[in-house]
Parts: C-alpha cells; structure tokens; sequence
C-alpha cells in the first residue's frame, strides 16, 4: 500500500518491468533471426548434397563420361555449379571420383555470408577398363573345344 492507501505499482515498478520486457523481446528476436539463418543454411547445404548424389550416380550411372569437367551450371538448378574431378585409384580400372557442388557466382545465391559447398567422394569402375577386360576375355581361346564333359558314373555300365 501507498502512503495514501491505495493499491497498485509505482512508476519505477512499472518502467522497470517494461524495460526487461523489451530487453527479453530484444533477445528472444535475435535468438530467432539466428535460428531462421540456420535453418536456410541448412536447406541449402541439403540442396547441395542432393545435387551431389544426383550427378555421382549419373556419372556411375555412364550418363556423364568420367572424364574431368570445369565448373558447370546444374542443369536442375541453375542457382548451383559443379565439377567433376578423376583422379586414378590404387587399382587399375579403379578411379577416385570427386564431385563438388557449390552456388554459382552468377546466381542467386552467390552473395551468401556463409558459403554452402559439398564434395562427394567415391571409387568408381573404369568403363574403358571393363571394356578392354571383357575384350581380353572374349578374345581367349576355350581351352576345352574339343573334350566332352563326361560326368560321374557315366560309362561304367550302371543303370538306375
């Protein structure tokens, strides 16, 4: 109670609980705007992996020669580039497939704070190298051409 005997909040009371609801509300948005950039960063870095699986599996798919490229517009979305690197692997017929997908510096979103970017890695079977194996094994004389395959038990005079 006042000095008067009236109830109720003084002007001090009432001033300080307003100025931490606006520091509260001043937190409570940047806490939002945070999480609504990571959110975007979020669906774009997915964007980029699905990009990256979509061209990988047309590269062991034999849609893209597995030869190295230059940076290239997704033909999906054009907001997006690509680039295909090869590099041998330990075995022969064995190639180290890389693949990078990033924004494109003509698109959309190439002004973003935080670069979005993802390489996918992966050893891919050499077409021209199973080619030329598959060539090496047709051209191999049958060594049994002329034997006939007699099986067990055949000739010995038993019957069943």
């Amino acid at each position: 109670m006042n000095r008067d005997g009236r109830r109720g909040f003084t002007l001090l009371e009432v001033i300080l609980s307003l100025a931490i609801l606006v520091g509260s509300l001043a937190i409570i948005s940047r806490i939002v705007d945070i999480a609504a950039r990571n959110s975007l960063y979020a669906e774009y870095h997915a964007r980029a992996i699905d990009l990256a699986e979509t061209k990988m599996n047309e590269i062991v798919a034999g849609y893209i020669p597995l030869t190295a490229t230059g940076i290239q517009i997704c033909d999906d979305d054009p907001d997006w580039q690509w680039e295909l690197q090869v590099v041998d692997g330990p075995l022969p017929g064995l190639k180290l497939v890389y693949v990078r997908v990033a924004p494109s510096s003509s698109g959309a979103l190439a002004d973003l704070r935080e670069p979005v970017s993802y390489e996918l890695v992966r050893y891919v079977l050499d077409p021209e190298y199973l080619a030329s194996v598959e060539e090496e094994l047709s051209a191999e004389p049958e060594e049994s051409s002329g034997a006939e395959e007699t099986s067990p038990g055949a000739g010995d005079g038993a019957s069943r």
